[in-house]
């Protein structure tokens, strides 16, 4: 729980005679103890909101390759709750008036045995990232009230600190290439931020994991030119243009992700360390070494997969959709395997040989095209294999997000798609 207040208690016992040179001595002691003491506190607040002592059940940890929650191997279901915080700091705005509707879905997700969440805690623009320089202490007590509803409802937070690929970069007034720079402002700044945010939370028991971003590799090794406008919206703090020295590559990520993993796991020597990334394209060993668009085989895609979960990344992490119903065999837009079953199994297979658990940050339907009983068909389908295949983590795509591009995925107790949640309900008992 979030400690509400911080009080120290001293107990004096008084005695009958205490001579001069005693109490000179007790005085001196008094005085050093009460800075020693005033220092601690001190400390301890500014670094974290809770006890200096570690948690001692830690939620979830990775040992020999599985998932382990309460001393046992683990598997669960979860959503995404994407804009859980970020809608709270909606282009730029603090908005506290949200935080009590936004909270409260912590009870009906309970309500349907949902383990964890997937969250943004960040913007997801530079003008919402902004407000944690600008007003830290309003920024972070929004994200307090929602981990400490989280410790009451107990609900797991997979927090994804930074969302958006562009977003940092454009903030500090750099290339989106600078990720790959560990003496850039954007590195800069994701070790001030990442140091940060663990070092408060780390010990709340509803904090599962730690995830860097989404989908970061489908923007890399990409062999055309950039589109100027690509992500261009001044308004809400983005670059006014881009340029090819806005291109992600494969080495940056790597250089970012070892970087991130390795400061994470110094600042909590227990939670598992998640990319955030989606499932590689079907050509992203080739792109990587600069042959275009050339599909992999299996080993090289494996082996591709594998380099971009490096160091102390514990956990292989990919999003997975239904299989669209008309694929190419060499679609760029996933693994050349178009059954669902195949692709479970190769990664399966992966994890086995890597010993690092499969983390599905993100599952479900294919296209907004369908109909709301074949979305419930493809999701009861993906939730089989997910438990065939071994998959230990997986969340679902998306709860409670009103963003009309994604009303297909959108699941809440109240809409259409609230069948789905009774899926994921019976997947966890």
């Amino acid at each position: 729980m979030i400690p509400s207040r911080y009080s120290i208690k001293f107990n004096i016992i008084k005695k009958p005679h205490i001579n001069s040179k005693n109490l000179m001595i007790r005085n001196m002691f008094s005085r050093y103890a009460g800075l020693l003491v005033a220092s601690l506190v001190i400390f301890c607040m500014q670094h974290s909101i809770y006890s200096s002592e570690p948690y001692g059940g830690v939620p979830l940890r990775v040992e020999n390759g599985v998932f382990i929650r309460n001393g046992k191997e683990y598997s669960g279901i979860g959503v995404n709750y994407f804009d859980l915080f970020r809608r709270l700091i909606e282009k730029g705005v603090i908005r506290e008036e949200r935080i009590g509707p936004v909270i409260e879905k912590f009870s009906a997700l309970k309500k349907y045995h949902v383990p964890f969440v997937r969250f943004a805690a960040c913007g997801f623009y530079p003008v919402e990232v902004k407000l944690y320089q600008q007003s830290p202490d309003k920024y972070f007590a929004l994200m307090d009230k929602i981990v400490k509803q989280a410790e009451i409802e107990n609900i797991g937070l997979i927090p994804s600190l930074f969302w958006q690929y562009f977003a940092v970069p454009d903030l500090v007034g750099e290339h989106i290439s600078k990720w790959g720079d560990s003496e850039s402002q954007t590195r800069n700044f994701m070790r001030e931020y990442t140091t940060r945010f663990v070092e408060r939370y780390k010990h709340s028991p509803a904090i599962w994991g730690w995830e860097f971003g989404n989908e970061y590799v489908l923007e890399a090794d990409h062999p055309q030119d950039i589109k100027p406008d690509q992500w261009v919206i001044p308004a809400l703090g983005t670059a006014l243009k881009r340029t090819n020295e806005d291109k992600l590559s494969s080495v940056a990520l790597i250089s970012m992700y070892e970087e991130f993993s390795r400061l994470v796991r110094g600042l909590d020597p227990h939670r598992p360390i998640f990319t955030g990334d989606a499932i590689a394209r079907a050509s992203s060993y080739n792109l990587s070494q600069k042959l275009g668009w050339k599909p992999d085989t299996t080993e090289e895609w494996s082996k591709f997969l594998e380099s971009i979960n490096p160091g102390n990344m514990n956990s292989l992490s990919v999003h997975v959709y239904y299989p669209k119903k008309k694929v190419p065999a060499n679609s760029v837009y996933g693994i050349r395997l178009l059954s669902l079953d195949g692709q479970l199994g190769l990664l399966e297979n992966i994890s086995m040989q890597s010993k690092k658990p499969i983390w599905l940050g993100e599952f479900g339907c294919s296209t907004e095209e369908d109909s709301v009983e074949e979305r419930y068909k493809n999701v009861d389908e993906f939730i089989k294999l997910i438990k065939k295949h071994k998959i230990g983590l997986a969340a679902y795509w998306v709860y409670d997000c009103d963003n009309p591009q994604l009303k297909a995925w959108n699941a809440t107790e109240n809409n259409e798609n609230a069948s789905i949640l009774n899926l994921i309900k019976e997947a966890n008992e």
